[in-house]
């Protein structure tokens, strides 16, 4: 699920997509906030690798996208069918590629409208709880897996997905899109007395999981601000979210779970942080730490949550979070795999640096070039990860 974000930050890079649609919804209290700065422009030989990469990126859905929904990830070594499991952070992802595909001129407004219509009809017609589709559903029949599970962060990102694209494309799909989204109750996932989300619900025994989402540093931001936005939860919920900080030599920065750069960067797609703001600054902070660690250790950067090389039994690459202890209040944080998607989503920092070599560490790694977006580097076996772990891996690291 959390691995669809990837390198939908390029499809979203060129032309710039209104990632403040959701500011342009939010209450009149929100719009008095201070607007980030505009993103930086890129040159034209920046701008012409992007669109490449972005044209590469597009090509997963239009190869593995054959019905409504998008399989979780493809595996090519050791070769692994695709897998028939999706999830609503999936799902909605790959709505917002069909947008991005369309601004690009990858595919024209007909395409884009009738693969998003197969898929919200899908959404429409699968099981729900409280109008949530479960965490993980099967991409044929759209039953869902057991043990049926809720994940709020899931949700939230279905939800901004579904504002975003309902923004932008208008008219009766549109209205069917805002509906699935109203149909959404955020407040049975919201936990009144701790005034947090829980992380989940296990539906089949009606159970709230006893942890929380509750630290500014997170991915959950999205699912924050979208159920606010919806009515889903109080603002005074977002006063809650904890913002402890470790200080780094490459500045302070907000405590994260894990120290990944997916926790601090991948809202950054839909909601960018006001110039000057603790946010912003933390963002900064960690992609200066990244640079520097990699620097340091003469690899490439961009240690994430990812595959890396070790198997269950049906030969599937495993999946965990990888990040720096400094960053991290999990005592478990290892920085043993660099993932180039995650420095693909601090492009908008890093433009004045070499694309290539800040992305794929081509430069460092001498054998990756144009394929960055497709491998994880597993620094602790010194192994390459080959398949796609969704669209921003073929599987591994540079």
């Amino acid at each position: 699920m959390k691995r669809f974000f990837a390198l939908l930050l390029v499809l979203l890079l060129l032309p710039a997509l209104a990632l403040g649609a959701l500011f342009l919804l939010a209450p009149s209290w929100l719009r008095g906030m201070e607007k980030p700065d505009a993103p930086p422009t890129p040159d034209a030989a920046q701008a012409e690798f992007l669109r490449e990469l972005a044209r590469d990126t597009w090509r997963y859905f239009e190869t593995y996208v054959q019905g409504a929904l998008p399989p979780d990830n493809v595996q090519l070594d050791p070769p692994v069918p695709p897998a028939r499991r999706t999830s609503p952070t999936n799902t909605g992802l790959y709505l917002l590629a069909c947008l991005c595909a369309r601004l690009n001129g990858f595919i024209d407004e007909a395409e884009m409208r009738a693969r998003m219509e197969k898929t919200v009809r899908a959404l429409e017609a699968m099981p729900k709880w409280k109008g949530h589709p479960y965490n993980w559903c099967d991409t044929q029949t759209l039953q869902p897996l057991r043990p049926k599970y809720v994940s709020s962060v899931d949700s939230g990102n279905l939800l901004a997905c579904l504002l975003l694209c309902a923004q932008a494309v208008g008219g009766a799909l549109a209205e069917r899109m805002r509906a699935l989204a109203k149909e959404m109750d955020f407040r049975a996932l919201y936990d009144k007395k701790r005034e947090l989300f829980v992380i989940g619900v296990d539906v089949e025994r009606e159970k709230p999981s006893n942890a929380h989402y509750d630290l500014l540093a997170s991915e959950s931001r999205i699912l924050s601000f979208a159920a606010i936005l919806c009515g889903g939860a109080p603002v005074k919920h977002f006063a809650r979210l904890a913002r402890g900080l470790a200080v780094t030599r490459q500045g302070s920065a907000l405590l994260s779970w894990s120290g990944t750069m997916f926790e601090y960067l991948m809202p950054e797609l839909f909601l960018r942080a006001p110039r000057g703001s603790l946010l912003e600054q933390s963002n900064r902070a960690v992609v200066r730490l990244q640079k520097a660690e990699g620097e340091r250790l003469g690899r490439a950067w961009g240690v994430s949550e990812s595959g890396y090389y070790a198997f269950d039994r049906d030969l599937n690459y495993q999946y965990r979070a990888f990040g720096y202890a400094q960053l991290a209040m999990s005592a478990s944080a290892q920085a043993d795999v660099v993932a180039p998607y995650a420095a693909a989503l601090a492009l908008p920092q890093v433009l004045t640096w070499s694309i290539p070599q800040t992305v794929g560490g081509a430069a460092t790694t001498g054998s990756l070039s144009l394929r960055f977006n497709w491998v994880n580097y597993d620094t602790g076996t010194g192994r390459l990860i080959d398949g796609y772990f969704w669209f921003w891996l073929k599987n591994v690291g540079p």
